[in-house]
């Protein structure tokens, strides 16, 4: 219950004024990155499909694709997420610490 209990701390803690644009900021840029991505991927993919594979062995082939590219994209966007919001993070810091402290760093 100690783990759940930090959880809701911490969101509380980073829903706070002063630190919600270096959370937002950072989440904001990678949303908008990876749906152009996906959707990109998926006009140009079904395309590819389209013009080359036979339509009763696409419907086959789409979902171990749609996997395939599930599991890349999941896998890479904790390293583009993390390259995107390091920056925001010296100052997330020094924020979450004066807030907590009350004093500034």
């Amino acid at each position: 219950m100690k783990g759940l209990t930090c959880f809701f701390s911490g969101v509380r803690l980073i829903l706070q004024p002063s630190l919600r644009r270096f959370i937002f900021l950072p989440l904001l840029i990678n949303s908008i990155l990876f749906t152009l991505a996906g959707w990109f991927l998926w006009v140009y993919l079904s395309a590819l499909i389209d013009d080359f594979l036979p339509n009763w062995f696409a419907w086959l082939v789409i979902p171990i694709i749609a996997l395939s590219m599930v599991s890349a994209v999941y896998f890479f966007f904790t390293l583009v997420a993390n390259m995107i919001a390091a920056p925001f993070y010296a100052q997330l810091s020094k924020a979450v610490e004066n807030h907590l402290r009350g004093e500034l760093i």
